[in-house]
């Protein structure tokens, strides 16, 4: 989301890594929020992620709750990095 890069992208560029996976069961994946430890870092090498930052607990606690939480976070931080 905050690289800008759909899925039929994230699709090409896992293909890229020999990982084989199609739209709809990607899209269907993220939107379950259910995948493998290894497929998120497939995913994040996909996308050129060279980093991981965690949010603290009192992000977690004021920000991350509730419905669309991860959504909410990534928007936070992307105007906090557009400044």
């Amino acid at each position: 989301m905050l690289r800008g890069i759909s899925y039929e992208q994230l699709v090409a560029r896992l293909a890229a890594l020999g990982i084989t996976e199609n739209v709809p069961n990607l899209r269907n994946k993220v939107a379950r929020g259910r995948f493998t430890a290894p497929f998120f870092a497939q995913c994040m090498v996909a996308i050129g992620v060279d980093r991981l930052q965690f949010p603290t607990i009192d992000v977690i606690r004021t920000d991350l709750a509730g419905d669309h939480a991860a959504q909410a976070l990534a928007r936070k931080s992307n105007s906090k990095t557009s400044l």
